[in-house]
């Protein structure tokens, strides 16, 4: 499972190429909340943005409208004082930008859009034998604690199966199986 877990990083970094105004501002806001748990997704349909527990998906802080910077706590999992320190916390942060839509935070902090720098552009431009070169950067998001690495590795990977619905393999068994 960890293989499938790093090709899913990595598949991600090659379609998402550039990082985003987003990524920028969860880790503006992470540092101000000293939170590394808060994550942000961005729902272009709605314009909205909403801020949920990167160890439980299911939990949220809450939610903003960015055309209004208005808050809504509906569905949140934490308690209400938490999640309003967080979630006024983003909304001062997005006050800062010129651009707070979903567009904008979507759009690749050094400008233009991530197809036009991204792997679709690339192999737009192969050459006459089908060919071409991309320089993927990457690096691996989990952090490591070294006295419970393989216990936070193992909630790290577990949870991006439950997010990407994959069947959860118990490795130990499989092992046991094969080596025999």
């Amino acid at each position: 499972m960890k293989e499938k877990v790093i090709l899913h990083e990595l598949t991600d970094r090659i379609l998402n190429i550039k990082p985003t105004y987003v990524v920028e501002i969860q880790g503006k806001l992470r540092e101000m909340m000293g939170n590394d748990d808060i994550c942000l997704k961005v729902n272009l349909s709605k314009d909205t943005i909403t801020i949920f527990s990167k160890e439980d998906s299911k939990k949220q802080y809450g939610y903003v409208f960015l055309n209004s910077l208005c808050p809504s706590y509906n569905y949140i999992g934490f308690e209400d004082e938490i999640c309003s320190k967080i979630t006024n916390a983003l909304i001062n942060i997005l006050k800062t930008y010129s651009n707070h839509s979903a567009k904008g935070l979507l759009t690749p902090l050094d400008g233009g859009s991530n197809l036009m720098a991204g792997i679709y552009h690339a192999m737009s431009q192969a050459d006459k034998d089908g060919y071409v070169y991309v320089t993927v950067s990457w690096e691996n998001q989990i952090k490591q604690a070294p006295d419970n690495f393989d216990a936070m590795l193992k909630t790290e990977i577990t949870n991006i199966a439950k997010k990407q619905n994959w069947k959860d393999i118990d490795e130990k068994k499989i092992w046991r199986t094969t080596n025999k």
